[in-house]
């Protein structure tokens, strides 16, 4: 038997969503795992994907984040 899974996305402002992965960063920074990648961004604020990469190129270009491998 196959589930669906139902996803909501929700629609903010760039300016609500950048304050919105702000927070989820602050959060993550003062708990021990410190990392993260973007999927879980888009499963714990559910921000559509377009906007939370354009939001996170801009963090990285700020030095807030950076990429790993």
């Amino acid at each position: 038997m196959m589930r669906t899974i139902t996803y909501q996305i929700q629609e903010v402002s760039d300016k609500e969503a950048e304050m919105q992965i702000r927070e989820f960063i602050e959060e993550r920074k003062k708990k021990i795992t410190k990392s993260f990648n973007v999927l879980d961004i888009y499963t714990v604020l559910h921000l559509p994907p377009e906007q939370t990469n354009k939001i996170m190129m801009k963090l990285e270009k700020e030095g807030i984040v950076s990429e790993s491998e």
